[in-house]
């Protein structure tokens, strides 16, 4: 995580309300553009970075961890 901060519910953050504490956000992307639930390997996903790879988050988190 790259924060425990839970934004208040009252001001969620723009773009992707998860983007201040997701470790696979990119700024000027996830901070800027709320993304748009879509199918992605038999569910639904909303994360511009997980659709973009065409694979699921916690897959790419697995990767980006050995990777270090």
């Amino acid at each position: 995580l790259r924060s425990a901060d839970v934004p208040s519910l009252l001001e969620l953050p723009p773009g992707c309300v998860f983007h201040p504490r997701c470790p696979l956000s990119e700024p000027g992307l996830c901070d800027a553009t709320a993304p748009a639930l879509l199918p992605l390997r038999g569910r639904e996903v909303a994360c511009h970075v997980a659709v973009r790879e065409g694979r699921p988050a916690a897959e790419l988190l697995d990767v980006a961890s050995t990777a270090t």
